[in-house]
């Protein structure tokens, strides 16, 4: 039997604010249920992003679990009800076992919105990535770093929201900050841009004396976590090898952990910086015009002889599908789309067919 109740307007709004978290790069929401506290977490289907958030019973008004139980429950149906969740209305939940039914009220003036979920119970709890949190201090190979969170935000709140990657570098007592994005060339035409923007700082911590350790991962991942936190003092980071993940953890009431593998940390680009005099500029502008030109006289023999056809776009699964909301968290949902696929290499319009207005 398991019944909890939520009236804080604070912790109404965390919670969905987690639900709908976990939502953007998880297929499924596992729920561990206890009497000392109630998890919520989800993994992508590459296994390589975690996040797990963990209420204390104290966060909610009522609390009651007799036996442990852990849960799935598809992410979309949940985030389908907390998407534009009013913190005004009150909020319960419960779980009809022999049904497999996670149960949740949503009162509001006196009206009651009752929604039933099916759920898949889990045998066993099984911990997929290691918590190096939890570790810390009495594994030497664990490594801490402290900082206020409205560093970590500002640097990503400065970049361009198209930004992929994060590459955090540690050497002693300075670290540096940098995003990045690889550049992509097709036919000597940029399909995608490069840009690179670093920030270092100067930090007084004896647990990082003498390390010096380079890690990359997906900047959007950390984005998500960030704007969760953000109303937090203090964030953390522990890690241990080059290769292996890296944990970012927030403690309190709600004690928050997202944890992402890493690639090698060395730049996959590299960022040259080329004098050209006058006459070679020149040169080069009136070779990018002819080039223009050829490329524009294609595209229109492309579209004539392409009649019929279609321009299709594909959208990743991590990424936000339509039905997931963001409202919430702060979140553009273009920051977490995929980008459509690019036109061919003598084309710069969409495929469109000579009958079209006819």
């Amino acid at each position: 039997m398991f019944t909890a109740e939520i009236d804080s307007d604070t912790n109404k709004l965390l919670w969905a604010k987690s639900i709908l978290a976990i939502s953007l790069f998880s297929e499924f929401v596992k729920i561990s249920i206890s009497n000392q506290k109630l998890q919520i977490s989800g993994i992508n289907q590459t296994q390589s992003n975690h996040g797990e958030i963990t209420f204390q019973p104290s966060f909610f008004t009522n609390y009651s679990c007799d036996s442990p139980q852990t849960l799935m429950i598809n992410s979309q149906h949940l985030s389908i009800i907390f998407k534009n969740f009013d913190i005004t209305s009150s909020i319960s939940f419960s779980l009809r076992d022999h049904q497999y039914k996670f149960l949740i009220n949503v009162t509001k003036k006196l009206i009651i919105k009752k929604y039933q979920i099916n759920f898949q119970p889990v045998e066993s709890d099984i911990n997929l990535i290691d918590n190096y949190s939890g570790k810390f201090g009495d594994d030497d190979s664990i490594h801490r770093l402290v900082l206020d969170q409205s560093v970590v935000k500002n640097f990503i709140d400065m970049i361009p929201s198209q930004t992929e990657e994060f590459r955090l570098e540690i050497n002693d007592d300075k670290i540096t900050f940098q995003g990045f994005t690889k550049q992509i060339l097709k036919d000597n035409s940029y399909l995608k841009q490069p840009m690179l923007l670093t920030i270092s700082l100067n930090v007084d911590d004896r647990h990082l004396s003498g390390v010096r350790v380079e890690y990359t991962f997906k900047l959007k991942f950390l984005r998500i976590f960030i704007n969760l936190i953000a109303k937090v003092d203090v964030m953390e980071f522990y890690f241990k090898d080059e290769g292996d993940h890296i944990s970012f953890v927030h403690r309190g009431d709600v004690e928050v952990r997202f944890d992402s593998l890493v690639n090698e940390g060395k730049l996959p680009v590299d960022y040259k910086v080329v004098e050209v005099t006058d006459k070679e500029r020149e040169v080069l502008t009136r070779e990018n015009s002819r080039r223009e030109s050829v490329r524009k006289e294609s595209s229109r023999r492309e579209n004539v002889r392409s009649y019929g056809q279609t321009q299709t776009t594909q959208t990743s699964l991590w990424e936000t599908p339509p039905t997931h909301p963001t409202n919430l968290l702060g979140i553009e949902i273009d920051q977490f789309q995929e980008e459509e696929e690019e036109y061919g290499p003598t084309q710069t319009n969409p495929v469109r067919s000579i009958f079209d207005g006819l």
